[in-house]
Formats: C-alpha cells, sequence, structure tokens
C-alpha cells in the first residue's frame, strides 16, 4: 500500500495530488490539503500548489509545475519533470546531466589549457633558435668591421619577443584565474529533494559549515494554524538560481544560497488603533477575530462615576504586541498578542 500511495502521489497532477489515494483527506477553506493514508503515511497541498508526502519507504515533493521527485530511505530517488521525461538514481549512482556538463567543462578547460601552453613552449622554442641564426648572420655581416668597431654589448628586444611575454604573461593570469575558481568549489552535499520539511535553521548551519558563504532566509507566509507544525520548515532552496541539483553538484564558495521557509500567513487589522477608540469592545473584538486573530484579551478599566463622557464598554485603548499606535496597513502574525482596553463603571470594580 504505501508503494501504491507513492506512485499514485507521483503521476497525480499538482491540482489534485492525493486523488486516488486510500486514506482520510480534509480539504482547507484557504485551498490548502492535509491527507492521513491507511497506510501511516501523510501528506500536505500548501496554498502555491506545490506540496508534500512521506510514508514508511520515503519522501515526496511535488511543485506547482509539475516537477515532483521522490527519495527513497535506500538512498536512490526519481525525478519527474514539468515535461514529463522522467529519470531514476540508484544507490551510488547519478544520472544528472548538469554533473556531466560540469565535468566534460573541466576536461575541456584542462585540454585546452595544455594545448595553450604546449603552443607557447613551441613558439619560444622557435624563436629561440630564429634568434641564434640571426646572431650568427650578424656575426658574418659585420666581421670585416670587428677590427675598428667593437659590437655593443647591449642587443635591444624584438617585437616578436615582446609579444610572447606579454602572451605569455596574459596566458599565466588565466590560467592562475581558473585553478582559483575551480580550487573554490565545494560539493552540496544534500539532494534538493531531501532538504525539503528539514528545520530552517539546521540547514543553513550545514550549508555554512560546508563553506558556503552567501545564505539568506526568506520566509514564505503560506501556512494556517491548522499546518502551524511545519513553520520554520524548508519550503525548498536555490543556488546560483538552481532548485534541483543532486550531493555531487558543486558550486562555488560565494554562490548565492536562498533559502525559502514556511511560515504562518499574516493578519491585516480591520482598523488602526486610533480609529478603534471609543467604539464598543464587542464590535471590535469580533472585527478582530474575523481578520484572523486568535489571541485577543478583554481589560476592563474602571474609570467612568457618571459616564459623561465616555460610555460604558467603548474601548480606552487597543494594543497589538504592545503596539498602542498601530496602523491598517500593519502586518502581523495570527497568533499576536490583542489587548483590549474599555471604559467602564468604578462600581462595578469586583
Amino acid at each position: 500500500m504505501a508503494k501504491e500511495n507513492a506512485h499514485k502521489f507521483l503521476r497525480n497532477s499538482s491540482e489534485t495530488p492525493f486523488a486516488g489515494m486510500s486514506g482520510e483527506l480534509n480539504e482547507y477553506s484557504d485551498g490548502s490539503q492535509y491527507f492521513y493514508g491507511s497506510d501511516g503515511s501523510t501528506g500536505v497541498k500548501y496554498t502555491d500548489g506545490s506540496s508534500s508526502f512521506d510514508d514508511s519507504g520515503g519522501h515526496g515533493t511535488k511543485y506547482a509545475d509539475g516537477y515532483s521527485s521522490y527519495s527513497n530511505n535506500d538512498g536512490s530517488h526519481g525525478t519527474r519533470y514539468s515535461d514529463g521525461s522522467v529519470t531514476f538514481h540508484d544507490e551510488g549512482e547519478s544520472n544528472n546531466e548538469d554533473e556531466v556538463d560540469r565535468s566534460s567543462g573541466n576536461v575541456v578547460l584542462g585540454f585546452g589549457g595544455a594545448l595553450v601552453f604546449a603552443g607557447l613552449f613551441a613558439i619560444l622554442a622557435a624563436t629561440s633558435k630564429k634568434s641564434n641564426c640571426d646572431e650568427e648572420e650578424i656575426i658574418q655581416e659585420t666581421a670585416p668591421f670587428r677590427l675598428s668597431k667593437q659590437p655593443s654589448s647591449h642587443t635591444p628586444p624584438s617585437s616578436l619577443s615582446i609579444f610572447l611575454i606579454v602572451l605569455l604573461s596574459f596566458a599565466i593570469m588565466i590560467g592562475s584565474v581558473a585553478i582559483f575558481h575551480f580550487s573554490n568549489l565545494i560539493a552540496i552535499g544534500f539532494d534538493s529533494a531531501q532538504l525539503t520539511g528539514l528545520s530552517c535553521e539546521d540547514v543553513a548551519s550545514s550549508l555554512s559549515v560546508a563553506g558556503f558563504q552567501n545564505i539568506s532566509i526568506i520566509d514564505i507566509h503560506d501556512l494556517s494554524l491548522e499546518t502551524e507544525d511545519l513553520e520554520g520548515t524548508v519550503s525548498y532552496l536555490t543556488i546560483d538560481g538552481e532548485s534541483v541539483f543532486s550531493p555531487e553538484t558543486k558550486f562555488p564558495k560565494d554562490a548565492i544560497v536562498i533559502i525559502y521557509r514556511h511560515t504562518l500567513k499574516l493578519c491585516h487589522p480591520p482598523l488602526s488603533a486610533k480609529e478603534a477608540n471609543g467604539i464598543d469592545y464587542r464590535d471590535i473584538l469580533q472585527q478582530f477575530t474575523l481578520a484572523g486573530f486568535v489571541n485577543i484579551q478583554i481589560v476592563p478599566q474602571y474609570d467612568l462615576i457618571f459616564g459623561w463622557f465616555s460610555q460604558d464598554g467603548a474601548v480606552a485603548k487597543i494594543s497589538i504586541d504592545n503596539d498602542a499606535k498601530f496602523l491598517k496597513d500593519t502586518e502581523y502574525r495570527p497568533d499576536a498578542s490583542v489587548v483590549i482596553t474599555y471604559h467602564t463603571y468604578r462600581s462595578d470594580r469586583p
């Protein structure tokens, strides 16, 4: 049954990732889904169209563009791309075209460098031979005058020699840059699909220890309170713009690493703190509840004697996370602390 659900997850579309799978499917108003398989497997469809699947055999991921992958616990993994093509990697094997391209590039660069230096060596040898021949001709031509005039002890370099020196210096500079570049490459050590669902902080720490120097985290506000347990986990990550890679894929130390992290959806207050003053606290409570706030506290302020200037139950002050001057366009977590303080009679003090 575990393999059957995994196969269906990979074949299904991004819109209905759990169709036909044996188990219970819960759907929420924001479009997200949570699947409980009869075999103990679980799955989550997020509001951005991506989804993930876990069972006793491994872990699967599906993105909104149709790309999906499944990693088995024995180390093997398969990938289905958006164009419908499929690859499978057994334990210890790799079928990553990008790796082939990178290795081929290194071989070509090394072979090309060898040809450059071999050519330079041949040119220098030919130039040296030509210089010796030229010196012999000069000696023969100037033999009749050697008794009357001494030859100069300094011979200025020819234009060909200068050109070869410049060319050799340039080749050395290019070779040094290439050596520096390839000496700074780091094997990622992780499969891209394996990082999905892991702690964002743990992944960032592992990449930093591996030697990557340019790591940033971007929050994706895509979780409802029902899926709050996924907060802080990795949705996906990119390295120099690449989101699919194998453990053997190499990147430079200064590659741009961006980790996209699951977080709760944010809420907007229905009105500003200033606008809420003087309104009945029960109306304010209802509006903030409908806006998605779940951590609301009501506090009476026993300050009225006759109630001439302020009505009983009118809001005296309201704050969100201790901010008593918030505006309507400010965003807050749904579990932010909302405190509503209202006027009431001193005689009602318990």
